[in-house]
């Protein structure tokens, strides 16, 4: 894709501010006849147009959105926020990145900051789904639109939201686990999303292959170390299984550890999202295109941008789809937990 020339490329090229090149583009009186014609030669070379999303945001538009996540290290994070900045590039807005380190207290001081900024807009993950989110009604009052991505407050609804459609990624790779013929497989899950384990059980449903209660458990406490002692349990009370699909990366990864020390590789480990610091690609071959999701939350923001009032009519909540990876694309990017590539074996730990 050929990338468009900006009032902000202008200005890096002659070393000037964006307000500069601006003012120059409009003839104003403050630029000095010599700093015009540069400013307008370099336009004329570089094929320089108007950005009319630009120009169609709102006058009084300070041309600034805030972009608030949990953890900017984390992969995915990395690459919504990625996207956002290149399509905010695009749109000749500027962008303020703030990281609540999950922390509510942390995210409320932030927003009151990007307020306090004029932000035109809010892409916020959010810290804690049900966590206290009477912040947000501080940027409703002052007519400032939200967005909020990969993770959705469920106490704060004047928002777009844009998520991960967690049903279908449940559901496709419980499916394939059966479909490769793996028929126990259990369940785990840290903080019940009813559509992960909806998904879980449709898939069986479609299949037609019988499910048992036994086989979900919820965690309150959800970390490697759990997931590596609830493993022990089961090889201990000879519990048969196949396969493990779980919602917590944590958990995935404690599972995962014992399973290599008792040479149990057989047993396949599902990872429902992605290893936040997973340096490869992700851990499922079924997922959600972090760049799509960033991409998504500013198209619904700058389209609030682009009415006068900036408040909108109707909110829009998007589930994702997730994307799928072929089989061989899963084994060369030599994942930390493989999934489909091994074959079906006896699944009981003798």
């Amino acid at each position: 894709m050929k990338k468009h020339t900006t009032i902000l490329d202008l200005a890096h090229q002659l070393g000037v501010s964006t307000a500069t090149i601006t003012r120059a583009l409009k003839g104003h009186p403050d630029v000095s006849e010599s700093t015009r014609k540069k400013v307008l030669s370099l336009a004329k070379k570089l094929h320089y147009h108007p950005n009319a999303v630009a120009a169609g945001l709102r006058q009084q538009s300070s041309k600034l959105i805030g972009v608030i996540v949990p953890d900017l290290t984390a992969l995915p994070y990395t690459k919504m926020v990625s996207s956002i900045l290149y399509q905010a590039n695009l749109a000749e807005l500027q962008v303020i990145v703030c990281e609540s380190k999950g922390a509510t207290t942390l995210e409320a001081h932030h927003t009151s900051t990007l307020i306090n900024r004029r932000v035109d807009g809010l892409l916020v993950a959010i810290a804690k789904e049900d966590g206290n989110c009477t912040h947000f009604y501080e940027a409703e009052a002052a007519g400032i639109p939200i967005v909020f991505f990969n993770r959705a407050s469920t106490t704060f609804v004047k928002a777009h939201t844009v998520v991960p459609d967690h049903f279908t990624i449940a559901y496709e790779s419980t499916k394939k686990l059966i479909s490769d013929g793996y028929t126990q497989i259990l369940f785990l899950e840290k903080n019940a999303k009813p559509d992960f384990l909806k998904g879980y059980l449709q898939a069986f449903r479609d299949c037609d292959v019988p499910v048992k209660k036994e086989w979900v458990t919820s965690f309150e406490l959800a970390n490697a170390q759990t997931g590596a002692q609830y493993t022990h349990y089961l090889f201990k009370e000879e519990i048969p299984f196949e396969a493990i699909i779980t919602n917590n990366t944590s958990l995935a990864n404690g599972i995962q550890h014992v399973l290599q020390q008792l040479a149990a590789q057989h047993i396949k480990v599902i990872s429902l999202v992605d290893n936040p610091h997973q340096d490869s690609e992700p851990l499922n071959p079924i997922y959600v295109s972090p760049h799509s999701i960033g991409e998504k939350a500013f198209e619904l923001l700058l389209n609030d941008l682009q009415h006068s009032n900036n408040v909108p009519s109707q909110y829009h909540h998007v589930k994702m789809p997730p994307q799928f990876l072929h089989e061989e694309h899963f084994q060369q990017n030599n994942f930390t937990i493989s999934t489909w590539h091994s074959q079906p074996s006896m699944r009981k730990h003798e």
